[in-house]
């Protein structure tokens, strides 16, 4: 999992995969959360890998109507 911001409002996230020596980007977060859930990620506050697969992230943007933040499970389906 990689990022940049680009100086306006969203950081821009996205995941690599090594394939011989060299990072190559296979999925743009930003995109699919956005095609999927709507919701627009823009700042992960914390994120970690639980194997090969399987990301685990704490969305920064706090929720005040329930009073806690928002955790996603990004599972990748290689085909």
């Amino acid at each position: 999992m990689n990022g940049s911001y680009d100086g306006q409002e969203c950081s821009g996230y996205f995941i690599q995969k090594k394939n011989n020596g060299e990072y190559h980007k296979i999925i743009n977060l930003e995109d699919e959360f956005k095609n999927l859930t709507s919701i627009m990620l823009c700042y992960i506050k914390d994120g970690f890998w639980t194997d090969e697969h399987t990301f685990m992230l704490k969305k920064f943007n706090f929720d005040y109507e329930t009073g806690k933040f928002k955790f996603f499970k990004v599972k990748i389906l290689e085909k």
